[in-house]
C-alpha cells in the first residue's frame, strides 16, 4: 500500500511540474479572426486573443484585443497571424479614416516623416485672394515615388470634416505635407 501511495504522489508531482512548465512557457497574442485589408479600421470582433508557446512569439505582439481595437491595419493582415506593433497604426480617434493622396513632394523619409507621425496638410492657393488652409492628419503610409518625378502616394488618416475641407480646396490650391507643428 505504501508503494502505491508513493507512486501516486510521484505521478501527481510530475504532472504538476509538467503543467507548471507548460503554462509558464505560454504567452497571449492577438490575431485576426478573418483577413483584414490594409488601411481598414480594426474592431474588437475582428480579433481574438490566443495562447501560444512563448518561443513561437517574438515579443512584439500585442497581448490584449483592447490594445489593437480602433487602430488601422498598415498592411493586409491574414487570419490567424499574430499582430505585431508595426502591422498597425498608433491608436486613432473613432472618427478618423484613411484618405489616399497623390502629392508632388519629396519622399516622406527625406521629410523626416514616418508612419504614425502627425502631419499638417497645407492647401496653398494658386490664385491671389484665396486663404491658405491647414488640416491636421496622421501619416499612415508613404510608399516610394510612383513616377520618378517626386510624385508620392501618401495615405493619411483624417476626420470627415478635415477631409471635406481638404477636398473643397484641392481644385484651386497646391497641396503640401509637413511634420505637424
Amino acid at each position: 500500500m505504501l508503494f502505491w501511495y508513493g507512486t501516486l504522489v510521484a505521478i501527481l508531482a510530475a504532472a504538476a511540474l509538467y503543467v507548471g512548465l507548460v503554462v509558464r512557457g505560454r504567452t497571449t497574442v492577438v490575431v485576426p479572426v478573418h483577413d483584414i485589408a490594409a488601411f481598414s479600421r480594426i474592431e474588437a470582433d475582428d480579433l481574438s486573443a490566443d495562447s501560444v508557446l512563448a518561443q513561437g512569439s517574438d515579443g512584439s505582439d500585442f497581448d490584449s484585443v483592447a490594445d489593437v481595437e480602433g487602430r488601422l491595419a498598415r498592411r493586409d493582415l491574414g487570419a490567424g497571424d499574430a499582430i505585431a506593433a508595426d502591422d498597425v497604426t498608433p491608436p486613432l480617434g473613432p472618427d478618423l479614416g484613411p484618405v489616399h493622396l497623390q502629392l508632388q513632394a519629396e519622399p516622406a523619409s527625406a521629410l523626416g516623416l514616418d508612419p504614425g507621425d502627425r502631419v499638417d496638410l497645407m492647401l496653398t492657393p494658386v490664385q491671389p485672394g484665396l486663404e491658405a488652409t491647414k488640416v491636421g492628419a496622421v501619416l499612415l503610409a508613404a510608399p516610394a515615388a510612383q513616377d520618378g518625378k517626386g510624385a508620392e502616394s501618401y495615405v493619411v488618416a483624417l476626420t470627415p470634416d478635415a477631409a471635406r475641407r481638404l477636398l473643397d480646396g484641392l481644385g484651386r490650391s497646391k497641396l503640401l505635407i509637413a511634420a505637424a507643428g
